[in-house]
């Protein structure tokens, strides 16, 4: 039997229900992309106009599953690295910081140059 008075301790971690529900966005728009009920050409030979409007809805649902995906991995590092650090939340600072400050630095490749957007600016500030 048991006791009225006993402490409940939670076992799931927020890090694990954004995990979820990121895969879960990103099934659902998965599935809204493969069963697009627009894929049909009318009677002058061009596609129903409404498929683009469910594509841009299917791939906004599995961007944004990704997206929640890629930041509760970081999260759940960060609450794996606070229980051995002694529950510190140093690793929750280094999470975030990982988080914002990796949103100013892109690469890629335009007309055949691997630039950064440090390098793109110091370019066109001469």
């Amino acid at each position: 039997m048991q006791n009225p008075n006993a402490k409940h301790i939670r076992r799931v971690s927020w890090a694990i229900t954004g995990l979820e529900a990121g895969v879960v966005l990103f099934a659902v728009g998965l599935t809204l992309l493969y069963l697009n009920p627009f894929w049909h050409f009318d009677e002058s030979g061009f596609l129903d106009w409404r498929v683009h409007w469910w594509n841009a809805a299917s791939t906004i649902l599995t961007a944004a599953g990704l997206w929640i995906v890629a930041l509760a991995l970081i999260g759940s590092v960060a609450v794996i690295v606070s229980r051995f650090a002694g529950r510190h939340p140093w690793p929750y600072g280094l999470a975030a910081l990982l988080v914002v400050g990796g949103r100013g630095y892109r690469t890629g490749a335009v007309g055949g140059r691997w630039y950064t957007d440090s390098h793109a600016r110091s370019e066109t500030e001469m």
